[in-house]
């Protein structure tokens, strides 16, 4: 009987482990679906931008820029230089700004509506501990919001639900407003029944919608732990 048990106990230990590995399998396979989406791209990315400075600031060479194209923009403080003459020609809108972020190195990533440029310098890194929502959600739910950047790190972990995200100042903010959020909306609340005093009824605000996949090679998934291996007797 001992022995029939001790079986039992190390088929159960196995068969945890196989439904860790295969929840962790899901979750990478339901993440990397999101890769088909994309981030928000610049209005007209590839036509050509004929506008270029004689000499001019490259802060208002890029409030220009953003004018023409019919969006906003976002200059962080730290950017400077002059643009003028030097710059190359017959670049395409996009090719344009990444010849001025490589120049005088910055970063920039369009919300949909805002040009967010800020120097490369000034990049950081920050962990969230997640308790209401795992990593996989926070990504899908910045891709249906349209302000997923796949170009920045996005880590997670899936079994101590730490998510760790790595961008300029105003993209790592959009990034914890966004968790802040969902954390509070998928809190879970207790309301007593009028009635009844003995049994409150938990609501859970748990579920969300459906969304859109959009996921990139910016964002790692850490597995759990693995289980020591056993043999069966």
């Amino acid at each position: 009987m001992a022995r029939s048990f001790k079986k039992t106990g190390r088929l159960w230990k196995l068969l945890t482990g196989f439904l860790a590995a295969a929840t962790f399998l899901v979750a990478a396979i339901f993440t990397a679906r999101a890769a088909s989406g994309v981030a928000p791209a610049l209005p007209g990315a590839g036509m050509p931008y004929n506008y270029v400075s004689v000499d001019q600031e490259v802060g208002e060479a890029i409030r220009f820029f953003a004018l023409n194209l019919g969006i906003g923009a976002d200059i962080a403080p730290g950017i400077e230089g002059r643009t003028g003459r030097n710059a190359p020609r017959g670049l395409s809108r996009q090719a344009y700004l990444d010849y001025l972020a490589a120049e005088f190195r910055f970063v920039w990533y369009l919300d949909g509506t805002i040009l967010h440029v800020a120097p490369s310098s000034s990049v950081q890194t920050e962990v969230f501990s997640l308790e209401n929502n795992d990593g996989a959600r926070i990504v899908l739910a910045l891709s249906r919001l349209g302000l997923y950047q796949p170009q920045f790190r996005h880590r997670y972990d899936m079994k101590g639900k730490i998510f760790m995200v790595s961008g300029p100042p105003a993209y790592v903010s959009d990034v914890k407003k966004t968790i802040e959020a969902l954390e509070k909306a998928n809190r879970t609340i207790v309301t007593v029944l009028r009635g009844s005093v003995e049994d409150p009824v938990l609501h859970s605000l748990s579920r969300m919608p459906d969304v859109m996949q959009s996921d990139g090679a910016g964002t790692d998934i850490l597995p759990p732990a693995p289980e020591p291996a056993e043999t069966l007797e």
